[in-house]
């Protein structure tokens, strides 16, 4: 292997490396979202969607 082959080639295990933290990372905060998305109180404060759950729409003529 020349020169680049071996630069390239560590570089690319370093940078796989990194990738798969991050994404281990995200995938863990992705769950520890829906885990506390289960609780009522923690929902209404994370969702302001939630809040806004259950009023039927009514459409224009029913005001």
């Amino acid at each position: 292997m020349n020169y680049l082959q071996r630069w390239f080639c560590r570089r690319a295990a370093r940078v796989e490396r990194f990738l798969f933290a991050c994404t281990a990372l995200l995938l863990a905060l992705l769950l520890l979202g829906q885990v506390l998305m289960l609780n009522e109180k923690v929902r209404s404060v994370i969702s302001r969607v939630d809040s806004l759950e259950g009023y039927p729409y009514r459409g224009l003529d029913h005001e």
